[in-house]
């Protein structure tokens, strides 16, 4: 599996690459702002993204527009400290396949990719 991280803090960002590795992600790509995601998305296709809402250049929620819009069936999984009910709906009307608030688990990270690729 190959997997996208898009996170702003690069702590979260190791984080949640230490917990796609025990997952079984073989490749685990990086992004610092929603401009790199999408140019890594066109790039490598990964099978899985993990997305915050809030990250520089192009949002989170325009990300998840965009790569959906390129690809319906690219998996994206929203790790946010979001608790705005409205952020939540629109991710998820917008495609996302799951929505984990920050702070998390490795288990609760490692159950929400288990059924984004289910």
């Amino acid at each position: 599996m190959k997997a996208l991280v898009v996170e702003d803090s690069a702590v979260m960002r190791k984080l949640i690459e230490r917990a796609l590795i025990a997952a079984g992600a073989t490749t685990v790509l990086t992004a610092d702002n929603g401009r790199r995601a999408l140019e890594l998305f066109a790039a490598e296709k990964p099978d899985l993204i993990t997305m915050d809402v809030f990250i520089p250049e192009v949002n989170g929620l325009a990300c998840i527009r965009e790569m959906r819009s390129a690809d319906p069936n690219a998996r994206i999984i929203v790790v946010s400290t979001v608790r705005d009910p409205e952020i939540v709906r629109l991710a998820l009307a917008e495609g996302a396949k799951g929505f984990l608030d920050k702070p998390f688990t490795p288990e609760q990270l490692q159950e929400a990719i288990a059924k984004a690729l289910a």
